[in-house]
């Protein structure tokens, strides 16, 4: 039941952050801390995470896809990751490698060593095909033991501020 909930608000936090924009383009970087912020808190956010890239606009389909997967990197990097200890780090950065792709690279570090789960799970699953299909693009995921590490690629969205 906290997991679904937990679902619901992160849709809901993403539906508010579209709302204020008056459901035109928000930026990628406010989709990333919105939905980390009910996780780590201000202090958090500003010692253990870093965001970088260059201006995205996201429409607000993207803009919902997308704060679903960081809800559920979120969720897992508290339950078995970097955000674990007091010490642990995320970094998320984007930028557009290329062919009009926009990669969006999120690395934990310095959190538990990481242990390849035995099955794929509902979260895994969720990334690697629900957000992946929402984005028209791929989603990878190495347990490497250093950190968690996802890779998500899409189309690099056409209007860039």
């Amino acid at each position: 039941r906290n997991v679904f909930e937990g679902r619901l608000l992160a849709l809901s936090k993403s539906h508010s952050l579209i709302m204020e924009k008056n459901w035109r383009d928000v930026s990628l970087e406010s989709v990333v801390s919105t939905g980390l912020l009910p996780f780590l808190g201000e202090i958090a956010m500003s010692d253990r995470v870093l965001l970088e890239g260059e201006a995205i606009q996201l429409t607000p389909k993207l803009a919902l896809a997308l704060g679903m997967g960081i809800h559920e990197l979120a969720t897992n990097a508290v339950k078995y990751g970097a955000m674990k200890n007091d010490v642990g780090k995320i970094e998320i950065r984007w930028r557009d490698i290329g062919d009009d792709t926009l990669c969006i690279t999120w690395v934990e570090k310095e959190g538990p060593a990481v242990v390849p789960p035995s099955s794929k799970g509902f979260g895994t699953l969720l990334l690697e095909r629900g957000l992946a299909h929402e984005l028209d693009g791929a989603v990878k995921i190495v347990h490497d033991p250093a950190g968690l590490i996802c890779e998500i690629r899409m189309p690099l969205p056409e209007m860039t501020a």
